[in-house]
């Protein structure tokens, strides 16, 4: 690693807390992507973005957390990553990531997904 980014190492799980860190959450990590480990698990690789389309033609596309069971995925904080856009289940909480503040939008997303 170079001294310059200041990190001393790099690993692939990290447990802190009750808390699990992953970088992707693949399905030997958390049970089909779901997350129905008994901690919670925080993970980023996916960049999950939200898509919303209202009745009235309006739309809402931003970067977003996703929570399902016990899976929290972070959104890509930089423009280099791509994005995927968020499938509407059941049990999924979501959050925009605006640039000033972030924003449950659950209640919005599933409304829209009917």
């Amino acid at each position: 690693l170079p001294a310059s980014l200041g990190l001393d190492a790099v690993v692939e799980e990290l447990s802190e807390g009750g808390v699990r860190f992953l970088h992707d959450p693949d399905d030997t990590n958390v049970s089909g992507g779901i997350g129905t480990a008994e901690r919670l698990v925080v993970c980023g690789h996916l960049h999950p973005r939200l898509a919303i389309r209202t009745p009235s033609g309006a739309s809402l596309t931003e970067r977003c957390f996703v929570l399902r069971g016990s899976l929290l995925v972070l959104p890509a904080f930089g423009s280099f990553t791509g994005s995927h856009a968020v499938e509407i289940v059941d049990g999924t909480r979501l959050w925009a990531a605006g640039p000033d503040a972030v924003v449950d939008v659950t209640r919005m997303a599933t409304l829209a997904a009917r």
